[in-house]
């Protein structure tokens, strides 16, 4: 899954605390966010608490921990845009996960070898 967690929550999170809520705490699953954006701290810190929550609730929910695989995407400026998650209630999703994230975005698969000398 993409979670648009640096786009989409950081430029909208203002207009989300305004509003009575429903539609970030219809995608989180809780409303438990706004717990995290009270406690305040820069907009990096206060994502980084939603994005756990998130992942917690989706341990809860019976996932696999998803922390060792998720992929941040930033831009130029080192900005977190949004991060690439998965998530599975089977072990061999896992598999296929690492497996996946192995090639790189030119298609090239990384290579393991041992060097013979």
């Amino acid at each position: 899954m993409t979670l648009q967690f640096g786009m989409g929550i950081r430029l909208n999170l203002n207009q989300y605390i305004k509003a009575e809520g429903a539609k970030l705490t219809a995608f989180l699953g809780n409303a438990e966010w706004r717990k995290d954006a009270s406690e305040g701290g820069s907009a990096s810190q206060v994502l980084r608490r939603i994005k756990n929550r998130y992942l917690h609730h989706l341990r809860e929910l019976g996932y696999l921990p998803v922390r060792d695989r998720e992929i941040d995407i930033r831009n130029d400026q080192n900005v977190l845009l949004y991060f690439i998650a998965f998530a599975s209630r089977h072990p061999l999703g896992g598999k296929f996960w690492r497996e996946a994230i192995k090639i790189e975005w030119t298609s090239q698969r990384q290579i393991n070898y041992q060097r013979q000398d």
